[in-house]
């Protein structure tokens, strides 16, 4: 996944919006 540098607001946010579908799909 290209763009995990810290410096990448964009990919944070694409991160958090991931990760928060996932939590809320498995719970």
């Amino acid at each position: 996944m290209p763009g995990t540098t810290p410096t990448s607001p964009g990919a944070f946010a694409l991160v958090a919006l991931a990760l928060a579908g996932l939590f809320r799909r498995r719970r």
